[in-house]
């Protein structure tokens, strides 16, 4: 459904790694083709680069209103730091409040969503646009999982459900966290990207005997493996992240090709990972099997593995073989595995029609 009247839409993106990012593209890139004349604003702390590389042509403002969980790694959350840092915001909560009103009001924007920071939504509440939250977590029930132990949680959990109950809805993306204490929850089916294999190219660009590639693949946040000390397969080759730095032909860092994440994803025989939304699901629409390393007491986890398990291939391998390369026999496993037929990617389109009737 096409609504002229709706002609700016401005993204609030969180930038704590690249899932939100890549669960909220594909709603853009089908809302810019519905109405071509359409303005997306992107407000993101994600770097210039990537949101150009991804969405050319949407204006980006680098500036964040989240920060979800201060990281060690891509697995383990720093709960004291993640603690002092909602402290310091929800002890400003007026304050605060009022700057976004002001922020997000000068972008004059016809709607507003929020992948999934929560301060805008509260802040924007009684604007003269409506505010939507998407996603398949949010941030009060991971914060309270790692932080109910400290003073002054129970009331930031409770600042932080009000202002996603604020907005006007909030579309839970399958597979998601429950959140049963949403009033305005829209229940939407999986978001995913299909992408075009590229292997051929690949295999010929490495010039050498390797025949099996795989793809590690952590997130947006820095984790150091020590690749170097992993064993060496005649037949499997590596593309490992980019600030890796490799000394061997069997580890090729991903900066080396032309190639986006979705045609590297699309093209390997395997994937390393920990659990997360957007490289779950899109390795289960592009046929990829999927090793993955448990974070343990990430609260979505248990949801996106159970998901997995019924519209993918997966098995799960521990740190320790994460770090010793020691994952063979589990690679053998899912490779020698059928994959099942993922449900209809109706995700996008839900999303999208439900935007330009609000």
């Amino acid at each position: 459904m096409n609504n002229p009247n709706k002609s700016h839409f401005v993204f609030n993106i969180s930038a704590h790694g690249l899932g939100h990012l890549a669960q909220t593209i594909p709603v853009i890139k089908e809302l810019m083709r519905l109405q071509p004349n359409v303005k997306v604003t992107i407000v993101s702390g994600i770097s210039p680069s990537k949101i150009k590389q991804r969405l050319p042509g949407c204006q980006h403002i680098e500036q964040s209103w989240d920060f979800g969980m201060v990281m060690a790694s891509s697995i383990d959350v720093l709960a004291n730091e993640s603690m002092l840092k909602y402290q310091n915001l929800h002890q400003q909560w007026k304050e605060q409040l009022y700057i976004c009103k002001q922020f997000f009001d000068s972008l004059s924007p016809d709607v507003l969503i929020s992948n999934i920071a929560y301060l805008p939504l509260l802040a924007t509440q009684h604007s003269a646009y409506p505010s939507v939250a998407m996603c398949s977590l949010n941030w009060a029930d991971i914060f309270y999982s790692y932080c109910q132990k400290y003073q002054d949680a129970d009331a930031i959990h409770q600042q932080i459900k009000e202002s996603y109950n604020a907005a006007d809805c909030f579309y839970k993306i399958t597979p998601c966290m429950p959140m049963s204490w949403l009033t305005n929850a829209i229940q939407v089916d999986p978001i995913a990207q299909r992408g075009q294999s590229v292997k051929s190219h690949l295999l010929k660009s490495l010039n050498s005997s390797h025949t099996r590639l795989g793809l590690v693949a952590l997130g947006g946040v820095k984790t150091d493996i020590p690749f170097d000390q992993w064993p060496s397969y005649f037949d499997q080759a590596w593309l490992v992240p980019f600030e890796t730095k490799c000394k061997r032909d069997d580890l090729i860092s991903i900066d080396q090709f032309p190639y986006s994440y979705l045609e590297l994803l699309s093209s390997v025989d395997s994937v390393i990972t920990k659990p997360g939304y957007g490289l779950f699901t899109e390795a289960a629409y592009n046929a990829t099997p999927i090793l993955y390393v448990k974070r343990g007491d990430w609260p979505e986890e248990s949801f996106l593995i159970s998901w997995l398990e019924k519209n993918g291939v997966c098995q799960a391998i521990t740190r320790e073989q994460l770090f010793q390369g020691n994952f063979q026999a589990a690679l053998a496993t899912i490779r020698a595995q059928k994959h099942p037929v993922p449900p209809t990617l109706n995700g996008v389109k839900q999303i999208v029609n439900s935007l330009l009737t609000l």
